[in-house]
C-alpha cells in the first residue's frame, strides 16, 4: 500500500466532517452534475464512471435520481464507506477497486486494464509525503471543532427542553438574562435555530395535513414519485399516523415502497 492509498484510508470514516450536511451536499452535487450532462446532451439513460468515488458523495447522488453508476477508487476504506452508505440509502451501484501504478509501471505491464496512475515518476510521488502530513494535521485540527459543535448541540438541545420548550416556561426576564450572559454570535445562532426549526415544523405540519386528507392511492402516488428526494417522502410518513402511513405505502410500488421503508429504519 504507498501514502496515498494510506492516507485515504484513514480519512475515509471522517470525510463527511469535510461537509457542514453531507446528506445535503449528495443531492445538491447530484443536481449540479446532472445540469452538466443536459448542457453536452446526455440524460438519465447515461452511463456513469465515478473514477474517484471516495466514500460516495456524487456516486450516490446521482444513482438516486435514476443514473447507471459505477464507482471506482483507489482506497478500500473509501469504497468500503462508500458501499455502506449506498446501503443506507439505498442505490444500486457497481463498486470496484482500482490499481494503483505509476506511469512507469503501467508502461512496464499494459495488461493491467484497470490501472488507475497519477502519471508521476517515483519520486515526484514521494515529494508528497510532506503535503499528505500537513493533511493530516489539518483533519486532527478539524476534530477540534467537530468536538465543539457537539457541545454546542447539546447545550442548544437543553435550552430547548429547559427554556423554550418548557411546559411552564421562566418568562421574559429568564429569556433576557440568558441572551445578555451569552456571546453575540452564540445568541444569534441559537435564535436562527430557533426559527428555523419552527419553519420546518410547520412546513412538516402542512405536509402531513395535506397528505392525511387524500385518498391514499392518490397519496402513494404522489410519493412514490419522489425519486430525487425519498428523504423528505419518508419524513412526511413517518409523520403520519400509523394506520395512513400503512394504507399510502400499501398502495405504492413495492420498490419505492422498500427504499422507504429503508429510509425509515436502516435496520429493517
Amino acid at each position: 500500500m504507498n501514502i496515498i492509498q494510506s492516507f485515504y484510508d484513514h480519512l475515509a470514516t471522517q470525510y463527511d466532517k469535510l461537509f457542514l450536511d453531507w446528506q445535503s451536499t449528495t443531492r445538491e452535487q447530484a443536481v449540479i452534475l446532472e445540469n452538466l450532462f443536459k448542457d453536452h446532451g446526455f440524460d438519465r439513460s447515461a452511463r456513469i464512471l465515478d473514477c474517484a468515488c471516495g466514500i460516495g458523495t456524487q456516486s450516490i447522488g446521482l444513482a438516486a435520481l435514476g443514473y447507471s453508476v459505477t464507482a471506482s477508487d483507489i482506497s478500500e476504506g473509501a469504497l468500503g464507506e462508500a458501499k455502506a452508505r449506498a446501503a443506507e440509502h439505498p442505490v444500486e451501484i457497481r463498486f470496484d477497486r482500482v490499481l494503483y501504478m505509476t506511469r512507469e509501471e503501467a508502461a512496464k505491464d499494459p495488461s493491467q486494464q484497470k490501472a488507475c496512475y497519477t502519471g508521476l515518476p517515483d519520486g515526484d510521488i514521494l515529494s508528497l509525503a510532506s503535503q499528505i502530513d500537513a493533511l493530516k494535521k489539518e483533519v486532527e485540527r478539524l476534530k477540534t471543532f467537530e468536538e465543539n459543535q457537539v457541545a454546542f448541540q447539546q447545550i442548544k438541545e437543553k435550552f430547548y427542553e429547559e427554556v423554550v420548550y418548557a411546559e411552564n416556561g421562566p418568562g421574559a426576564d429568564e429569556y433576557r438574562k440568558y441572551y445578555e450572559e451569552m456571546d453575540p454570535t452564540t445568541a444569534e445562532a441559537l435564535y436562527k435555530q430557533v426559527i428555523q426549526t419552527e419553519a420546518v415544523n410547520k412546513k412538516m405540519k402542512d405536509y402531513v395535513s395535506t397528505f392525511s386528507n387524500m385518498q391514499a392511492s392518490e397519496a402513494a402516488s404522489i410519493l412514490g414519485s419522489m425519486t430525487d428526494n425519498l428523504d423528505l417522502a419518508a419524513e412526511i410518513l413517518k409523520n403520519l399516523d400509523s394506520s395512513t402511513r400503512g394504507a399510502i405505502m400499501g398502495a405504492m410500488d413495492p420498490a419505492v415502497a422498500a427504499r422507504i421503508t429503508k429510509i425509515m429504519d436502516p435496520n429493517s
